[in-house]
């Protein structure tokens, strides 16, 4: 796709966002979700970060996730279980477990790929405590990507600090999933005792 193209899927994404928003909402009611939103702002991808993957890929980014929801849930089995539902409301395109197959950072949560008009669109389902973890760790993420995209070569301490803070990410996500599985454990565990 080449620079005009991922200009006109832009325009068409803040065109659909309004739409796309509706389309999600009608969507949480069917698999009775409770917690949702669409993408901050607009509920487009900010078109920083969009023009910045189209130069890194010379012209051959694809934007896949310009309009992006995510519904928040509370156990592992409630994921699961709108994802199976969810399946049957959205043209999935291409599905991920993250959750069994996390993120380099350690990021977990279950993410599709969908259609949704002209533009194919991103549908995350999260674990509460993984989404409020990614709210404060996303801060660390833009440091992360900053460092990561200078054209200058780092120095010594830039190269420490990214190291670091690629670790405190795993950390903290790995700190999550912990608690995740303790608190799925002790739901399992009492649903088995009544």
């Amino acid at each position: 796709m080449n620079e005009g193209n991922v200009v006109e899927a832009y325009q068409d994404a803040i065109r659909l966002a309004p739409s796309f928003a509706a389309k999600i909402a009608q969507v949480t009611v069917a698999v009775g979700s409770e917690r949702w939103q669409c993408r901050p702002g607009n509920g487009v991808k900010d078109a920083h970060r969009i023009l910045e993957k189209a130069a890194k890929s010379q012209g051959k980014y694809v934007p896949k996730d310009l309009l992006g929801a995510k519904l928040i849930v509370t156990s592992l089995s409630e994921a699961y279980s709108i994802a199976a539902q969810l399946t049957k409301q959205l043209e999935v395109i291409e599905f991920h477990d993250r959750f069994l197959h996390p993120q380099p950072s350690g990021y977990r949560d279950l993410q599709f790929e969908v259609r949704f008009e002209s533009l194919i669109a991103e549908v995350k389902i999260c674990h509460a405590q993984f989404d409020e973890a990614d709210a404060v760790e996303h801060r660390v993420y833009e440091i992360v990507r900053t460092l990561e995209n200078r054209s200058a070569p780092l120095n010594r301490s830039e190269r420490l600090l990214l190291e670091q803070l690629r670790k405190s990410s795993q950390q903290l996500y790995a700190a999550v999933w912990n608690d995740v599985l303790k608190a799925e454990g002790s739901d399992h565990h009492a649903k088995r005792k009544s």
